[in-house]
């Protein structure tokens, strides 16, 4: 056994030196542009937050953020992208409760763990979902859709943004809960199954309000309820799930900052502390409000959080129902 000895101004001069050299690299970060993957098509809700979020940050941290959509097998192929990206802080991704919390409660062969290779950064905004039908249907309320699904056994469509997203466990849950039965059709992202609601495709979608509330607006769509516990503040006219006798269905939707596991924390703490501080601005909770969402500006730890409830929730429904995909 032996020790090596350092006579006390050299390690106070290596401690020194090595707290400049982190502060340095926190200071230093971004020196190039950024790539936010965001893994669905233009036009939804997870899209615009994140178009948002990098137009923003291209201005507060002088360095281009760029969007770069990746489209495929529902959230998977840009997740997975980020997955296996350097944990350098230039690759990020927009992260939702479909992309971590729906895919891993359906899906047994991810090709990563949405636990253990993500670093959680922050969870910039949520929104509640809208049960939205098409003005073809006759039913003003949920009570009236749950009476005419109930007449006409799986005539009736849902719509999703693709299999195990965030709409179609909403509308899987919703099956569960009233006692009907809908045909599920799915889509490649929440854009494309609005379009097949406004074309009587379908008859329902569970969707977040960022993405239906300028249909909603302009008459094209009608909303019967909103699924939180409570009503929102961005809608308060449309009344709960709940307040129409449909129990036990809570389906919000959220927005996250993500990195690839091991991100340095110099680099968590910059993007975590630009997020919120962005959040905290009244153009930033406008932008938000103009679409249906509501600014957070979580720390790392609670947008970790919200990743495992999230997972608890979609995994216990799933058992309950024996949905499947795989």
């Amino acid at each position: 056994m032996f020790s090596i000895r350092c006579p006390s101004r050299l390690v106070l001069y290596l401690l020194v030196l090595t707290a400049g050299t982190l502060n340095v690299s926190a200071q230093s970060y971004p020196s190039r542009s950024v790539r936010l993957i965001v893994s669905v098509a233009p036009g939804g809700g997870m899209d615009f937050v994140g178009r948002l979020v990098a137009a923003r940050l291209s201005e507060t941290m002088g360095q281009p953020v760029v969007v770069d959509n990746r489209v495929g097998a529902g959230n998977i192929v840009g997740t997975e992208i980020v997955a296996r990206a350097a944990p350098d802080g230039y690759t990020l991704t927009m992260a939702n409760n479909s992309s971590h919390g729906v895919e891993p409660a359906l899906k047994s062969k991810l090709p990563y763990d949405v636990i253990k290779d993500f670093t959680p950064i922050v969870v910039i905004a949520s929104a509640p979902q809208l049960m939205v039908i098409g003005n073809t249907l006759p039913a003003k309320s949920v009570k009236e859709f749950v009476a005419l699904a109930k007449s006409k056994p799986g005539q009736l469509n849902f719509g999703s943004g693709g299999p195990a997203t965030q709409t179609h466990l909403a509308g899987e849950m919703f099956m569960h809960v009233s006692g009907t039965r809908l045909t599920h059709v799915p889509y490649n992202g929440v854009g494309p199954a609005f379009t097949a609601l406004l074309g009587a495709e379908i008859q329902l979608l569970f969707a977040p309000t960022t993405g239906a509330m300028a249909h909603i607006q302009a008459g094209r769509l009608r909303a019967l309820g909103i699924t939180g516990t409570k009503r929102s503040q961005l809608v308060p006219d449309i009344p709960t799930l709940s307040e129409q006798g449909i129990s036990g269905f809570e389906a919000g939707a959220w927005y996250a900052l993500l990195g690839p596991a091991h991100l340095p924390k110099s680099v968590v703490t910059r993007l975590n502390q630009e997020v919120v501080k962005m959040a905290n601005t009244p153009e930033f909770k406008q932008r938000l409000i103009t679409v249906g969402a509501e600014a957070v500006g979580s720390t790392p730890e609670a947008c970790a959080q919200v990743i495992r409830d999230e997972i608890a929730k979609w995994t216990k429904l799933v058992k309950d129902t024996g949905i499947r995909v795989d």
